[in-house]
């Protein structure tokens, strides 16, 4: 309903889907080097699970770096996990779970990026095409700032 406060235009719709075949390619394209991780309950009826697992499997097609944790009954410690739901359990202790062998600086599994990131580069070269035109994430002041361009008719 386009007159809802919180109507979000089909081009809006699209650059907010994170598993968007289009913008995956242009990441790749612009040398992503983002380490995706995954995790989302099983039987998540409110944010479904079967578009996070759409949302994964198109991230590995992009072929980029991804690990997808989809928690099962067979996952629930009453700790970490409780639930295969939407509130799944305590999200601190799943990000620890999941990305700690990727954050800590003592971890021989560390990531960290080599080169300079969009801020540093301070340009508008992040530029995800839509339905009626593309969006721009332009750095050039040093921090995003999102501007949509229409296609010309």
């Amino acid at each position: 309903d386009p007159n809802d406060p919180f109507y979000l235009t089909p081009a809006a719709q699209e650059l907010r889907f994170i598993g968007n075949p289009t913008h995956l390619e242009t990441m790749k394209d612009l040398g992503c080097t983002t380490h995706f991780i995954i995790s989302h309950g099983a039987s998540d009826t409110i944010c479904p699970a079967t578009d996070a697992r759409e949302m994964a499997a198109n991230i590995e097609a992009a072929d980029l770096s991804i690990e997808a944790h989809f928690i099962e009954q067979k996952d629930l410690d009453g700790k970490t996990f409780t639930d295969t739901g939407h509130s799944v359990g305590n999200r601190t202790k799943i990000l620890q779970h999941f990305a700690d062998s990727y954050l800590l600086p003592d971890s021989d599994q560390l990531l960290v990026r080599n080169g300079p990131n969009d801020f540093d580069l301070k340009d508008d070269k992040v530029r995800y095409e839509v339905t009626a035109g593309k969006y721009v994430v332009d750095h050039a002041e040093g921090w995003p700032l999102l501007r949509f361009e229409k296609k010309d008719p």
